[in-house]
């Protein structure tokens, strides 16, 4: 990839996350001139590939100068509910919205690309409307908009929406990982147990972008992980024997896209789980 003189390649809204902390994994080692923006600078993102930023506020003159010098723009940031605090939809509407308007706005000037990171595709037990609260349906509301808006408002092929199920990776260890599944379903009944979930591993996402970058990918990607049943997690955390159920799992349990791609994941479940046991990055 050729290099700016001034500024950086790929500007990263969103670098503190779990999705984050793989995108800049991967940006280091693909040696992709970048810089990257959160609330908090995390401690993996050297200082001078980091700056802090707020998405309810407006993009000031220093975050304009990056701006206008960069080719791609990833958006993996949002303001997302959280268990200790309290959102209205205005401050959704701000964070998911109003910002990723400005960044279109900005678009017709600087003719960058944008990469939004969508979280509306979801296995639907997990994220049943009557399962959720108004933070959450507030949350995938101002996401679906956001992502609406790239579609009607970007250049034409100067924009990819990548779509992903359920992302798990390195920070949720084993545990956490089973309490959020057990919070999302009632296991006294045996036909829950049998519920399939889509799992998909942090590292082939942050891989599938770098990819689309240098690939020059546009419009919308799909990335589906493994189809699994509960019961086949707890066989796989507990060391049993994992297989799929049928063929019909085991042929839905792979990347695909609305066009025809050549990438291949690294990190099927199993294999996943494996790094989740003993607390590897990858």
């Amino acid at each position: 990839m050729q290099k700016l003189n001034n500024g950086s390649d790929v500007l990263l809204f969103g670098c503190s996350g779990l999705l984050g902390q793989y995108i800049i994994y991967e940006f280091n080692k693909e040696k992709i001139n970048y810089c990257s923006f959160s609330r908090k600078k995390p401690n993996y993102v050297k200082h001078n590939k980091w700056d802090k930023f707020y998405l309810e506020e407006k993009i000031n003159k220093k975050n304009l100068n990056k701006i206008k010098l960069a080719k791609f723009i990833i958006l993996n940031a949002a303001l997302k509910p959280k268990l200790n605090r309290i959102f209205k939809n205005s401050d959704f509407v701000k964070c998911n919205i109003n910002f990723v308007n400005q960044i279109l706005k900005l678009q017709k000037r600087y003719r960058y690309k944008v990469i939004y990171i969508s979280s509306t595709l979801t296995n639907k037990f997990l994220f049943d409307r009557n399962k959720l609260s108004m933070q959450n349906i507030l949350y995938l509301k101002s996401k679906i908009k956001a992502e609406n808006l790239i579609k009607q408002k970007s250049i034409k092929k100067k924009y990819l929406i990548i779509k992903t199920t359920s992302i798990y990776g390195y920070g949720l260890g084993k545990d956490k990982f089973l309490n959020k599944l057990c919070k999302a379903k009632d296991l006294k009944s045996k036909n829950d147990n049998n519920q399939i979930f889509n799992f998909i591993h942090a590292y082939d996402i942050a891989r599938f972008i770098v990819s689309s970058i240098k690939k020059k990918n546009n419009g919308i990607r799909y990335l589906i992980g493994d189809y699994i049943s509960f019961e086949q997690i707890c066989d796989l955390i507990n060391n049993k024997k994992y297989s799929y159920d049928n063929n019909n799992e085991k042929k839905n349990s792979f990347f695909y896209t609305k066009k025809k791609s050549k990438f291949k994941r690294k990190i099927d479940l199993k294999k996943g789980i494996n790094l989740l046991k003993n607390n590897k990055f990858i």
